[in-house]
């Protein structure tokens, strides 16, 4: 079967990479690429300075052993070498620091001076690097072998919520931590976060907070994540029995009617509970009066209930003698 003819595009294409100007530039990049390689080589075999991050790690550390200052995660590393050794270090070297607790240990410290840490890190790097500067310079970590003591924790927050919201109560992913010293910890009875200002939350919001702890001491863990329950308000209305107070020996009086109706706002969550409200009113007033009315009152309610208001401000009542 006879091949069809090339289309227009197909011999354009076939023109330009026969032609002698498309040569001419693929030979060109070709002799680029080359320098180009040459030229990294040359430049990867000058004296170079470049900075590292370097992962620190305390190896041999008895499990006794409870670090008071945290050790640093990673040191900062000024180093000057030829660039491939620099540029071998980047790609594949292990850029992490390994202390022997033991070697370092000095009395309740461990203690690496500036020119340890700089020699730890020069044959880390090979003898041909110069360390130009490590961040920090030294390390001098107070440490415990006394065993943590159990304090309880405590949020302080300044919350608000959004209208028509309440904030139902704030809740620890730990109400206990360990706190570590070598000093005596009498008088610390308990720890506190840090401050949390959180302003018109409409729904339940965790945060993570660190915790503050006197100078010399460890807590661990050192943060906790704090639970700001926040609820709707749903308005609720309910009959209650009022009461009278102050009543004398020998007397009584009664109410018409004897339940006045309520209206507040709780919580979903304790929208089905039996309200918890008492009202009243004064025997005494009642007595003084010329009316035949006497003001009732709310002289308690739960916690949880918000807006407590009486539909009815006063009812009628009737002085009798006790039986």
């Amino acid at each position: 079967m006879a091949k069809g003819r090339p289309t227009k595009a197909g011999q354009l294409i076939g023109k330009i990479r026969n032609s002698g100007k498309t040569k001419n530039i693929l030979v060109f990049l070709i002799f680029v690429c080359i320098a180009a390689v040459f030229w990294l080589i040359l430049a990867l075999n000058d004296e170079v300075q470049d900075a590292f991050d370097v992962r620190f790690a305390v190896e041999g550390q008895p499990d006794s052993v409870t670090f008071v200052t945290v050790p640093p995660q990673r040191l900062r590393v000024a180093v000057r070498d030829r660039g491939t050794s620099l540029l071998r270090h980047r790609i594949t070297g292990d850029l992490t620091l390994r202390l022997n607790f033991e070697e370092y240990a000095d009395g309740d410290r461990f203690r690496v001076s500036h020119s340890m840490l700089n020699a730890s890190m020069r044959h880390f790097f090979g003898a041909n690097a110069t360390v130009s500067s490590v961040t920090p310079d030294s390390l001098n970590l107070l440490f415990t072998r006394k065993p943590g003591r159990r304090t309880p924790v405590e949020a302080r927050y300044n919350v608000t919520v959004a209208p028509g919201m309440v904030l139902s109560g704030a809740t620890l992913s730990s109400n206990v931590v360990n706190l570590y010293s070598n000093q005596p910890m009498d008088t610390i009875r308990r720890l506190y976060t840090e401050e949390i200002t959180l302003r018109d939350i409409d729904k339940t919001t965790t945060v993570e907070v660190p915790l503050r702890y006197p100078s010399g001491t460890r807590a661990i863990p050192s943060t906790v994540k704090v639970t700001f329950n926040v609820e709707q308000l749903v308005k609720k209305e309910a009959e209650v029995a009022v009461e009278a107070d102050n009543i004398p020996l020998g007397q009584d009086i009664l109410f018409f009617p004897s339940k006045v109706r309520v209206a507040y706002f709780v919580p979903m969550s304790h929208y089905n509970e039996t309200p918890s409200i008492r009202v009243q009113a004064s025997f005494n007033e009642a007595v003084r009066t010329s009316s035949d009315k006497v003001g009732v009152r709310v002289v308690s309610k739960a916690p949880y209930m918000n807006n407590v208001e009486l539909l009815t401000d006063s009812v009628e009542y009737t002085l009798v003698r006790a039986n």
